[in-house]
């Protein structure tokens, strides 16, 4: 399963200003806040970028991993099922 989030449905300011998206890292999803986390280098800070409660989604890691990829336009997170 394939989830594409592009940059414009991120939380402001990332959403809008390009050079502050290009300074995120350390991106990942928080299972517990059903969040995407990332570290902002423009501030140092830990942050979260995106809600997936609010699009309906709720992600559990009980039965799958996954991989995320990022690009300029936003980022696509590939789920894969464990390997039982």
């Amino acid at each position: 399963m394939e989830i594409q989030i592009r940059r414009k449905q991120l939380e402001y300011p990332w959403s809008i200003d390009h050079r502050r998206f290009k300074k995120l890292y350390n991106v990942g999803i928080d299972y517990a806040t059903q969040t995407l986390d990332a570290v902002d280098l423009y501030n140092d800070q830990y942050v979260t970028i995106f809600y997936f409660q609010k699009y309906g989604i709720k992600i559990d890691n009980r039965f799958n991993i996954y991989d995320l990829i990022s690009d300029d336009e936003g980022f696509l997170i590939e789920i894969h099922p464990k390997k039982i």
